[in-house]
């Protein structure tokens, strides 16, 4: 029983297997050389990303994708490869807010005496979708701000840490950072709906403030 997970959230495509059982990834792809290059070679990955392990096709038990937000392309092209290997194979699609996933992640890996971790994403004239992880351990959801605004609620914590996520290639985030936000849907059987679902583009779905 595997996971296939899917980002294709920013420039650079990334793809991992997450095996059930061991809660292991089992095999990575990262897109090291071109950028938005998602639509022509996404199926090829996932081929040789299943060709790398003894794994089949067919022992895909879901699909995980990063909903969003990101780019307009990008998540179209994930999210319809998602939903055509979900409706071929009849398995569920599990959607992970990536924000927040990244989030958490940086959060377990904070440096020591940090309390807060931002996580941001450029929505473009000094507006940033972002997700605050803090100490107090309270429900993080990505939101909307300018820059500004964020900054004022950063210096209101002790010792925060903020980053980029448009910056992958220096914190190295990829899909199989994914793995623990995956594990927990799937544990839950938190899955979405195949012909309603669309992913939270970068623009479409928000106001950008001026």
């Amino acid at each position: 029983m595997i996971i296939l997970i899917l980002d294709t959230s920013t420039k650079k495509m990334s793809l991992a297997l997450l095996d059930l059982e061991s809660q292991a990834i089992l095999a990575t792809y990262q897109e090291e050389t071109e950028e938005n290059s998602h639509a022509k070679k996404i199926n090829l990955a996932i081929i040789q990303l299943l060709e790398s392990t003894p794994q089949k096709f067919t022992a895909l038990s879901a699909i995980a994708i990063n909903e969003g937000p990101g780019s307009f392309t990008g998540l179209r092209v994930g999210s319809s490869t998602a939903k055509g290997i979900c409706f071929a194979l009849n398995i569920p699609l599990i959607a992970i807010s990536g924000l927040v996933a990244y989030g958490n992640y940086l959060y377990s890996e904070k440096p020591d005496g940090v309390t807060d971790v931002f996580i941001l994403m450029d929505a473009r004239r000094s507006n940033y979708f972002y997700t605050h992880i803090s100490e107090y351990g309270q429900e993080a959801i990505p939101a909307f701000n300018s820059l500004e605004n964020i900054e004022i609620e950063a210096k209101e914590c002790q010792h925060p840490q903020i980053y980029y996520i448009d910056k992958m290639d220096i914190l190295q985030l990829s899909a199989e950072k994914l793995k623990q936000a995956v594990l927990e849907k799937w544990k839950s059987q938190d899955f979405v709906h195949l012909t309603s679902f669309e992913p939270m583009y970068l623009i479409n779905n928000y106001l950008v403030k001026k």
